[in-house]
């Protein structure tokens, strides 16, 4: 039987598949977030709440530079380091969580160049350095998306890259050839200023609908980090667009909310999304052997659990409706190896037969 297992397994194992397979544990369960992870995030997720709790309760346009300043700065910093730490940890995330953690870094040490600059010139023009620094999120941002999307669409190519591109620069281009003007003339403030602030809520627009065009892309059970990824850009979209108008929405006790809010609730979501499982993992760890026959496809299981009755062992009918014996003895054996698929696995299934939102390769 040992001979007939090396046989079978050696025939059907398959090193592009194992390499794409959901990465489990040692019990061959999916891979789990730890209690700690969950317990920081929790954390995390009442400090958010608590801030927004006492945006509501203070008066409009009231500000402390701890709390306001630093302590938003300081909670950036937090969530954008864990994004990182997610992408040291997790091969299979590294490359969109390193480009997504490095754009959110450079909003929240923006926001520290923010406040430092605040301190010492309560107005200062436009552009500064955070200026540049919070810009720096929306190209890295978009390269992270693009990269999670090609890592869980199959059919995802560089010719979708190139598109991406030309939907967003077409997009930018006609909304500042068209719009510009009037919101010049609504803001009031100079050309310079204007442009600046409209780079902020044109990105957040953009991507957001990356996003939500992606969560419409993949399978049900992998779409819960791009709504949280959806719902992070559309608080910033309405936090950013507050911003441009301070003189009219933004002037309101509920531009003032949304403008203190935004990027620190947004940036949480979007820490948040990188470390939430996916349950198409557990999915294809539990159907990958079925996809392609059932348990014909994997005919080391049928020999190690002969106790357990399928068609493969009792039978079945042949075209004159009389019933085949069940070979036993060498013969058996040799049938089984002959008669099994050439790449079917109990995880990897190859290139082809790759579960809908596996990566296509490398981590």
């Amino acid at each position: 039987m040992s001979q007939v297992k090396t046989m079978v397994s050696g025939t059907n194992r398959d090193p592009r598949g194992a390499a794409n397979a959901p990465k489990t544990s040692a019990d061959g369960q999916p891979e789990a977030v730890g209690a700690g992870v969950k317990a920081l995030y929790w954390l995390l997720g009442i400090i958010v709440v608590g801030y927004a709790v006492s945006l509501v309760v203070r008066a409009n346009g009231a500000s402390t530079t701890l709390i306001d300043g630093w302590g938003t700065a300081a909670f950036e910093l937090v969530v954008s380091a864990l994004v990182l730490i997610r992408a040291a940890v997790s091969p299979r995330d590294r490359r969109f969580c390193l480009a997504l953690g490095t754009g959110m870094a450079l909003w929240a040490i923006g926001d520290v160049a923010m406040t430092y600059e605040g301190i010492h010139n309560p107005n200062p023009p436009t552009p500064v350095l955070a200026n540049y620094l919070w810009v720096g999120f929306f190209p890295v941002a978009y390269m992270g998306v693009m990269l999670l999307m090609r890592q869980e669409v199959r059919k995802f190519t560089t010719a979708n890259y190139l598109d991406g591109v030309v939907v967003t620069l077409t997009c930018a281009a006609a909304f500042a050839a068209f719009a510009f003007g009037a919101i010049r003339h609504w803001v009031g403030d100079d050309s310079v200023t204007v442009a600046w602030n409209l780079i902020y809520p044109v990105g957040d627009i953009l991507l957001l609908i990356l996003t939500l065009i992606a969560a419409a892309m993949v399978p049900a059970g992998r779409r819960t980090r791009w709504y949280l990824m959806a719902a992070a850009s559309l608080a910033n979209a309405i936090g950013d667009v507050c911003a441009l108008f301070d003189n009219g929405i933004g002037a309101t006790h509920f531009g003032y909310f949304w403008n203190s809010l935004a990027w620190p609730l947004s940036l949480f979501l979007f820490s948040l999304s990188v470390w939430v499982p996916a349950q198409g993992d557990e999915l294809e760890l539990h159907d990958s052997g079925r996809g392609r026959g059932g348990l014909a496809a994997d005919p080391v299981r049928r020999l190690d659990r002969p106790h357990q009755p399928d068609r493969a062992r009792a039978g079945h009918r042949d075209a004159g409706g009389g019933r085949r014996p069940v070979r036993s003895g060498p013969e058996a054996h040799a049938g089984a190896h002959r008669g099994a698929p050439p790449r079917a696995g109990r995880i990897g299934r190859g290139r082809a037969g790759l579960p809908r939102g596996a990566p296509v390769g490398g981590p």
